[in-house]
């Protein structure tokens, strides 16, 4: 460590001796010591703007800040790393994005390993960065994970052949994470895959729960969508046609014709063999929970619980985006189409 903080005070002075400084770095950068390579990490490009030089002190430093247990040591590693970053922003860009990706996995850093990763996107590393970022998406903090979607949204940016919308779309049906999700399918929605992007929005909507995000939805499908009687049957599907609970409930008891004795716990009791610890059989009553299975049978969309909650703002966005609808269509099928639509209003009329 005497021989490193001499080097760093008189590099600069001594100029003549730039080489002897490189050979002896470059014995000591393989030392067992984490404190001595994080200094020889440090001072190694300072001397030397070698790509080689750089990288290598890149990953020195990655393996210091994932092995070390310090906290200290792998903040001052993350320090050291940005200001390598700020004075060779092009060796970095070309070789070390997979060394810096591998400190997403540090709780502690890894907000500032992403804003470091970003500085030095570019078109040929957004694919690289992109798959990594992508099993990010299932952290428990969501504020990491939102700056996570602006992240991937802006390689998308940069590189249009990157893909991103399976995890954006998944993104919806998470209210905290839904705002950059919508942000980027209405920018989508301006291109060429609009219709592509309705049709998954179509696909995904029984699964939003939450309010606005439901809202955002359907008026986006209303507003871009270009076949029109595809949107209004899926609504009708969903309003109309979906039986209510009871509704279903009432038609399974029916097909399984319980008898008045176990309508009374409403369970079934089974006889199973068992092999007891003497090695001899006998038999255990088990109870099956009819009414537990009727709910795992049933799941009602998030829209159609909007509605029978009676939420004035889900009700009103749809029945605007069907009026919407019925007032582009013409002819034979946009009478077929305004007569559904015509249906789905009266049902939301119900519920009003």
């Amino acid at each position: 460590m005497v021989v490193l903080k001499f080097i760093r005070l008189i590099y600069k002075s001594t100029p003549q001796f730039k080489s002897k400084y490189i050979e002896i770095l470059g014995c000591l950068i393989s030392s067992n010591s984490l404190m001595v390579k994080l200094e020889v990490a440090s001072i190694f490009p300072l001397i030397t703007g070698n790509a080689h030089v750089v990288t290598q002190s890149i990953q020195t430093l990655v393996d210091v800040v994932c092995s070390s247990s310090d906290v200290n040591v792998k903040i001052i590693g993350i320090q050291r790393i940005k200001m390598i970053c700020s004075r060779y922003p092009k060796v970095i860009k070309g070789s070390c994005i997979s060394s810096l990706l591998r400190m997403l996995s540090i709780p502690s850093i890894r907000k500032d390993v992403l804003q470091l990763v970003m500085t030095s996107l570019a078109p040929r590393n957004a694919g690289e960065i992109v798959t990594a970022l992508r099993k990010e998406i299932g952290k428990d903090d969501t504020g990491f994970v939102v700056e996570v979607l602006v992240a991937l949204r802006k390689c998308k940016e940069v590189n249009e052949g990157v893909e991103i919308d399976d995890v954006m779309f998944e993104a919806l049906t998470t209210p905290e994470l839904a705002k950059e999700a919508i942000e980027y399918i209405e920018y989508r929605l301006q291109g060429e895959q609009r219709e592509n992007t309705v049709a998954r929005l179509i696909d995904f909507i029984e699964e939003v729960s939450d309010n606005k995000t439901l809202r955002s939805i359907i008026w986006m499908i209303c507003e871009y969508c270009s076949h029109y009687d595809e949107v209004i049957s899926m609504f009708k599907r969903l309003i109309v046609e979906l039986p209510n609970k009871e509704e279903t409930f009432i038609e399974k008891d029916i097909e399984e014709k319980e008898t008045e004795e176990e309508k009374k716990d409403n369970g079934i009791i089974e006889s199973k063999t068992v092999v007891l610890a003497d090695g001899t059989y006998g038999s255990v009553i088990e109870t099956f929970d009819k009414q537990t299975e009727k709910n795992k049978f049933f799941q009602k969309v998030g829209l159609r619980t909007m509605i029978e909650q009676m939420d004035s703002l889900v009700i009103s966005s749809l029945a605007i985006g069907i009026a919407k609808i019925c007032s582009k269509v013409t002819g034979k099928e946009g009478n077929c189409i305004r007569a559904k639509g015509i249906q789905i209003l009266l049902e939301l009329y119900y519920y009003v």
